[in-house]
Parts: C-alpha cells; structure tokens; sequence
C-alpha cells in the first residue's frame, strides 16, 4: 500500500511539473512563431548554406523524436518500466524539450522570401498581430474541444490514483480512432500562423514548409471517422442529459 502511494505521489509531481514546463514552452513557441522580428539588411553576403542545413537538422530532430515516441515499441518499453502512467507526460516533456533546443539553435540568416516592415506601420503591426490573435485563439480552443486532459497526461494520473483503468478502456473505439488519425486539432490556424507573417525568411520558410508537409501526412482523418465521432458525443451528450433529468426527478420527488 506505501509502495503504491509513493508511485502516486511521484506520478502526480512528475504530471504537475511536466504539465508547468510544457505551458511555459508552449508561451515560448509561440513568442518564436508570432513576435514580429524585423532582419538586418546588409549589403555584405552572409553565409546561408550552413545555418539552412542545421535548420533542416533541427527540424528533422524533432518530427523524428514526435514520430518515435508515438511508436508501439516505445509504449511497450515504458511498460515494462512500469512508467505507462506517465506515457503521455513523458511523451509531452520530451516533444517540449526538442522544441527549446530548436528554439536555441534555431539560425536566422538575414534573407527573406518577403519582407514587410511594420515597426514604422501601427496598422500593418496590429494587422497582424490580431490574424495571429485569433489563430491562436481558435487553436487552442480547438484543443480543448478534445479530451485536453487526457492529450497533457493528467487524466491517466488520475485514473490511476482511483484505479479505473486507462483512459482508452473508457473512451468509445470511433474516438480513440479520431484521436489517433487527428492528435493536432486546428491545422488550419497553425497554417495560418505560419505563413502570414510580415518576414518571410529563408529559415521560417522551412519551418512553415516543414510543418505543413509532416501535419498533412499525419492528418488522415476519414470521413467515416468523422461521423462515427460527432455520433459517439451526441450519444454520450444525451447520456448525460438523461442522467441530470433522472438526478433532478428524484431530487424532486424528496
């Protein structure tokens, strides 16, 4: 019994700790992605070939990490470790970790496919400042759409701590299909986010070229999948409509 409170316990500040650092990252990134930087325009020629390729390095690191840690194999060896509590968490600290080391090393020579100076232009800066705003805005709100705690790790904690199972065996197989084919909701504002920005460099380019291919490859939601879903919510909305109208009727009653 000390023993399984002391893994709950651990498990429960690994959660918290690891759910304080990814939000921390998250504000980082998207500082990275959204703040307006301006480029140094030089008539000396800089070298570009260099800081490209550790770009492209960079971001081949992270898809790679992203990919192999949603893999069967490494699901299997942290249960063997006994970690599969914490799958999720780790899975979200590792993702956050690459990002900061991207962030870090992340080069930004002084070339852009586009360049739209806004520091002289309260219009322009507000222009898009608000389109970045709201893609921001209904990125997260689309996140939160989905079992949000069960995406940072903290509803498989929990579940363990009152031993009802993982949250699979209480999720309906169309969802967890949906969840599977569909883990980055709202592609559409990140998409946004990445191309409309007043500086395009080289590097961004890659990032938002980069970014569009790989959520375009993982995004293979079906149709069918769709409809089971919306279907599967309806049907779990009535349950628990039914169940306050019964809850109310016998309150009613007494």
């Amino acid at each position: 019994m000390t023993v399984q409170f002391g893994s709950m316990a651990a498990f429960w500040f690994i959660s918290i700790l690891a759910v304080t650092y990814t939000v921390i990252l998250t504000s980082q990134f998207v500082a990275f992605l959204s703040t307006q930087r301006g480029i140094l325009l030089t008539e000396e020629e800089e070298p570009i070939f260099f800081p490209l390729l550790v770009d492209n390095l960079l971001m081949n690191l992270f898809f790679w990490q992203h990919t192999l840690l949603a893999q069967s194999w490494w699901k299997g060896l942290l249960h063997g470790w006994g970690l599969a509590v914490i799958d999720r968490t780790i899975y979200n600290v590792l993702t956050a970790v690459t990002l900061q080391v991207l962030m870090l090393l992340w080069q930004s020579p002084n070339y852009a496919l586009w360049y739209i100076d806004t520091s002289e232009s309260p219009t322009l800066w507000l222009f898009f400042f608000l389109i970045h705003l709201t893609a921001w805005a209904l990125l997260i709100g689309a996140t939160l759409t989905m079992d949000f705690l069960e995406l940072i790790g903290v509803r498989q904690v929990y579940y363990y701590s009152v031993g009802t199972g993982p949250p699979e065996e209480h999720t309906s197989r169309s969802m967890q299909r949906l969840y599977k084919h569909m883990r980055h909701p709202g592609i559409s504002c990140f998409l946004v986010i990445l191309w409309l920005h007043p500086v395009m460099s080289y590097s961004r380019f890659i990032l938002a070229v980069t970014f569009s291919l790989y959520l375009f490859l993982r995004f293979n939601v079906k149709e069918e999948d769709y409809f089971e879903a919306v279907e599967t919510v309806d049907t779990w909305h009535e349950e628990r409509r039914s169940q306050r109208q019964l809850r109310m009727s016998r309150v009613h009653a007494e």
